[in-house]
């Protein structure tokens, strides 16, 4: 079962996020986030924090959800997100905590603000 979508213009605190996350690892064994039917690089669930809006698409994986969780048990739930650059250029990813740890593979997070 996907995780619960929460759209663009609707979109859900960093702690309903994480809460979301933390739910979809307990209870179920899907490999993606997302729909399996639906375009893989879709937004899935949009995150509003301090002002900006972010988006985490459906491919997302399992070990991805699990990698970034580590970061939110290590910094805490207002773990800090930094933009910065994708692999293609682009300055619409995301690091994470006050060592701006690089993008978690995965774990397809950007700035829905850029788009």
């Amino acid at each position: 079962m996907p995780i619960e979508p929460a759209g663009k213009n609707n979109p859900i605190s960093k702690l309903e996020f994480h809460l979301r996350l933390l739910r979809w690892l307990a209870e179920t064994d899907e490999s993606i986030i997302g729909d399996p039917y639906q375009h893989p690089m879709k937004g899935w669930v949009f995150v509003r924090d301090r002002g900006v809006t972010y988006k985490l698409n459906g491919d997302s994986t399992r070990q991805g959800v699990t990698e970034y969780l580590v970061h939110v048990i290590r910094h805490g739930s207002g773990l800090e997100w930094h933009p910065t650059l994708t692999t293609k250029g682009n300055m619409n990813a995301v690091a994470y905590g006050p060592d701006k740890a690089p993008p978690v593979s995965g774990f397809f997070f950007y700035l829905s603000d850029q788009e």
